[in-house]
Order: C-alpha cells, then sequence, then structure tokens
C-alpha cells in the first residue's frame, strides 16, 4: 500500500509539472506589449531633455516583480521596484496601463510620473514617483492614511467622481477632491463635495487644509476648478499624459 501511494503521488506531481512551468514562464504584463507598457516622454530629469518612461515586468519563481524605468537623458537608464500593496494593485500592475502622465506637481525641475494603480469601469487612480538625483522615490501622504495606499483617484460617474489635480499659481500643492449625490434614494440635485490639499515636502506630501460644501450637482465645475474638466487626467498640471 505504502509502495502505492507513493507511487500515486510521484505521478501526480509529474502532470503538474507541466502547468507549473507554464506559469513561471507566462509574462507578467498582459496584452500586446509584454516588454514594456505605457512609453511615455518628457524631461524628467530637470536637464530640460526628453527622457523615457514606462513599466516593466520580470518573473522571479512564479512571482512577478514590476519596475518603473526611466532612460533618463543625465543618469542613464534606472529602475524602481514597484510592490503593490495588496492583490488588487497587482492586478492592475499586471493589465493596466503603466505611467499615465508625466506632469510637474512640484516647484523643482523636472516632471513627476502618475502610474497607474487602480482601474475600474470609470475611475482610476495613480501614485505619483519623482526623481530626485538620480533616484526615484515614491511620493506619499506623510502622517496620514488618506489617500488610501497613497493612491490618487480621478474620473467617475453618476455615483461619485473624482479629481486629482495641480493647483494655478501654486506649483507645491496639489488637490484631490470627491463629490458624491447627498442622497442616493432619491433626489440627487444635491452634491456632497470634499475637498482636500496637499503640500508637497520634499518627496513627500503632507496634509493640508480640508473644505466640505453641498451643492447642485450642475454648479460643480463652476465653483471648483479642479472638476471644471474631472474627466481629463491632471488637466491643470503642465507636462503629457498617455493620450497626448
Amino acid at each position: 500500500m505504502k509502495k502505492l501511494v507513493l507511487f500515486l503521488a510521484t505521478t501526480l506531481v509529474w502532470s503538474l509539472l507541466p502547468a507549473v512551468s507554464g506559469a513561471a514562464t507566462r509574462p507578467c504584463l498582459q496584452g500586446p506589449d509584454k516588454s514594456k507598457r505605457g512609453l511615455i516622454e518628457a524631461d524628467v530629469d530637470g536637464d530640460e531633455l526628453s527622457d523615457r518612461v514606462w513599466l516593466a515586468g520580470r518573473r522571479a519563481a512564479k512571482w512577478c516583480r514590476w519596475y518603473l524605468v526611466i532612460d533618463s537623458s543625465s543618469f542613464g537608464k534606472i529602475r524602481k521596484r514597484v510592490k503593490p500593496a495588496d492583490d488588487y494593485e497587482r492586478w492592475v500592475l499586471r493589465n493596466g496601463v503603466g505611467p499615465v502622465a508625466l506632469v510637474e506637481i512640484d516647484s523643482v525641475p523636472g516632471h513627476e510620473i502618475a502610474l497607474q494603480l487602480a482601474r475600474g469601469a470609470a475611475v482610476g487612480g495613480m501614485g505619483l514617483f519623482t526623481l530626485r538625483e538620480g533616484i526615484v522615490h515614491r511620493m506619499r501622504v506623510a502622517r496620514r492614511r488618506e489617500p488610501r495606499n497613497g493612491v490618487f483617484l480621478y474620473g467617475g460617474s453618476g455615483s461619485a467622481i473624482y479629481s486629482t489635480d495641480c493647483i494655478a499659481g501654486d506649483s507645491d500643492r496639489l488637490i484631490s477632491s470627491y463629490a458624491r449625490p447627498r442622497n442616493y434614494e432619491g433626489q440627487r440635485k444635491q452634491w456632497i463635495v470634499k475637498r482636500r490639499w496637499f503640500q508637497v515636502e520634499g518627496t513627500k506630501f503632507v496634509w493640508g487644509a480640508t473644505h466640505k460644501a453641498t451643492v447642485r450637482f450642475e454648479r460643480i465645475p463652476r465653483l471648483f476648478d479642479e472638476f471644471a474638466g474631472w474627466q481629463t487626467l491632471l488637466q491643470n498640471c503642465e507636462g503629457v499624459t498617455l493620450d497626448d
């Protein structure tokens, strides 16, 4: 009986080997381009020359590792490993679009990188990265839980709208806001708007002022600049988006 059990176990292991091997060789990035995704160009290192940025994936054993790659005119090729916060972000990195914009978030020369880390039917989310002296830093929010995992949202639908944007005339602040109907069950004309400002300090964001208001939906784009074109990614920021 022991020999039979051992034989069956060995047979099962060998039958699984092709599947395991197939999983190990499967590309980390899904879609037509499995070597790099979201290729976009602008000055990232601050030398006023164009740099190339993309997302790359590399399989290590049965796990995938993702890297933000910058082909810098000043520092050469730089890689920053992107560690997903959860399974959802891991799925987005595998199936999303990679960098979605290179925009000037602060007063330091060079564009910051917006990397897609959330993806829904109408809502997207991005993490922001900056290059300082040849080192890539994830721009996280210091001492606050919001936004969750440091992911800034944009887009939306009839249930809620989101906007993350630069502030005209203020190069070191970012605003991230959302609005939702006051009453989902019946009257949807009145919407609750919550606005949050974030100050850039070094390579991080620090939580700033907040503002809350209740207004009619059609007045939101007229009253709040970040919602004037909320379906457009980072509309008031200087730079380029993947769709440009």
